[in-house]
């Protein structure tokens, strides 16, 4: 594997992040210069925040906070009471009361950006499980019945958790680049002591990869020009989605980077299912295969991703 320079890669996120790029944009970046670090705390919070957490119980604080909660109350007699306030403080069960009190969000965060930068206004709900029901029923008089409860955050919130993320990769590439000031390559991290330092200080409180594999880095963003909108013909996605399989087969012989060529695999296999796939970032996500493997996998993979290339410059 060739010799890439992380120290470019990372000035570029930084100028990313302090230009305000959406995290959709830079993700692949991050992804890579994760794969390059080989640090186990960093690949499993950026792994987290682009995939979704599974349990709440596993969220950083800033994915947490409190909130108001309502329900729609039925009365068979009188009618139905909307976005009626529920009066939380008074639940006997302390279990409960914390969850509903307490509003975690576990969805991935590319997820919460879009939600962030939506055009829609006000506030944003979040529906409880009916399996607690019971328990917020002993507030209420016999002949009431609720109808739904659903957690109330603003909006602003939610802008905040995008922030967060935001903030602690600018600030954690900010001491990479600081710190590290060397070259790094894929195959020797020299200074892992220092990056799990820079971790746990900042993390835990344009790029075009070329096909001859090696990563280099414009001024551009991830997406941009023109060609991030063009629509892909039904019968060139279908020959991708084939070449994207066939990669998938071969990826299941290797057990080295399993995870970060199911990642990238997984966003070529997102960005095919949307009406208007951008052949630029998918570009960069096959090309992306071939700086992420090793060894035989490469070897097989080059003419597979060459190949998607090919069909992708016709576009």
């Amino acid at each position: 594997m060739k010799n890439i320079s992380i120290k470019e890669l990372i000035e570029s996120c930084i100028a990313d992040l302090m230009n305000n790029q959406p995290l959709s944009t830079i993700f692949l970046k991050v992804q890579t210069v994760s794969f390059c670090l080989k640090n186990d705390q960093f690949k499993k919070w950026f792994y987290n925040e682009r995939n979704g957490y599974q349990s709440a119980k596993d969220l950083p604080n800033y994915r947490k906070t409190v909130c108001q909660v309502f329900g729609d109350l039925n009365n068979p007699f009188k009618g139905i009471y909307t976005n009626y306030h529920i009066p939380v403080d008074q639940i006997k069960n302390e279990t409960v009361r914390e969850l509903l009190i307490n509003c975690s969000f576990c969805e991935s965060i590319i997820e919460l950006e879009s939600i962030a930068t939506s055009d829609d206004e006000g506030s944003i709900r979040k529906y409880v499980p009916g399996i607690i029901y019971g328990e917020i029923q002993k507030l209420f008089s016999s002949g009431h019945y609720l109808d739904a409860v659903w957690q109330t955050v603003s909006r602003s919130t939610i802008v905040q958790i995008v922030e967060s993320v935001k903030s602690k990769l600018l600030q954690f590439f900010l001491e990479m680049d600081e710190q590290l000031n060397a070259d790094i390559n894929f195959d020797i991290i020299i200074k892992k002591r220092e990056i799990d330092k820079i971790v746990n200080q900042t993390i835990n409180t344009g790029i075009y990869v070329s096909d001859n594999a090696t990563v280099n880095v414009s001024d551009s963003t991830l997406v941009g020009g023109q060609q991030n909108n063009v629509k892909i013909s039904m019968i060139k996605k279908k020959e991708l989605e084939d070449i994207v399989t066939r990669i998938e087969v071969l990826s299941k012989k290797i057990n080295d980077d399993e995870d970060d060529i199911a990642d990238a695999i997984l966003s070529i296999r997102e960005e095919l299912e949307n009406k208007m796939a951008r052949p630029k970032f998918l570009k960069v996500a096959f090309n992306s295969l071939k700086a992420i493997g090793t060894g035989l996998f490469v070897n097989e993979i080059t003419p597979l991703v060459d190949s998607a290339i090919k069909l992708l410059n016709d576009v």
